[in-house]
């Protein structure tokens, strides 16, 4: 699916209060610098075309579903980030195991479909930002924290936004049957680029003569 395009549509909150807390002091025990947790979904849409408005605003309206995003909107990846106070925000994206498809994937994708929106498929993913005093993580205390956050069986840590192009790339079952954290292929993540072969698209207008489908269906995707 490489020459596909993936449509990054951020969701709503996926760690409550309680959950967070209870996160948190997990992960201050490999990284005392951590003083924050919070966590969202984030909706990867692959289509063949960019959608337009009218694409957009369904995929929208069927993506929105539980708890809102307390926190500041945004729609790029900044990567570790500057904070307030002289703090820095690292950010960890849990996926699915790369080379696989999830369950949420195949019934989400199907709905999409039935709603009469042209896509290839719709993963969901959970981007969780550690607020940081002091410096930025260094790439071991970030390992150490990813290794608290995911299960290494039926998911990947990721670094941010920008290696999420990895979810929709041809793999084969053999290569990826013995897939670790470690070797190649995390070099591969742990450091990515914008130049990876796919065009990421965020939601700039365009227009569409296709009209709105009508899907009787609201707040699918909650389970």
């Amino acid at each position: 699916m490489a020459d596909h395009v993936l449509t990054v549509l951020p969701g709503g909150s996926a760690l409550s209060d309680f959950r967070a807390a209870a996160l948190l002091a997990r992960l201050r025990r490999v990284a005392p610098q951590v003083t924050s947790v919070a966590a969202r979904h984030l909706h990867v849409v692959a289509t063949d075309q960019e959608p337009g408005t009218e694409e957009l605003a369904d995929l929208r309206a069927i993506l929105t579903y539980g708890d809102p995003w307390p926190g500041e909107e945004d729609d790029e990846d900044r990567g570790d980030e500057a904070g307030a106070e002289g703090g820095h925000t690292a950010r960890v994206v849990v996926s699915p195991r790369l080379g696989t498809i999830s369950p949420w994937s195949s019934k989400a994708t199907d709905i999409l479909l039935n709603c009469g929106l042209d896509v290839q498929r719709v993963e969901r993913v959970t981007e969780l930002r550690l607020e940081v005093g002091g410096g930025p993580l260094d790439e071991a205390t970030w390992s150490a924290c990813a290794d608290l956050l995911h299960d290494r069986m039926t998911e990947s840590a990721l670094p941010g936004r920008d290696a999420l192009t990895l979810l929709f790339a041809d793999r084969s079952p053999s290569r990826w049957s013995g897939w670790t954290s470690s070797g190649a292929d995390e070099a591969r993540w742990r450091r990515p680029t914008r130049a990876t072969g796919w065009r990421s698209r965020r939601t700039r207008s365009t227009t569409s003569s296709r009209p709105s489908p009508r899907c009787a269906v609201t707040r699918p995707m909650s389970s």
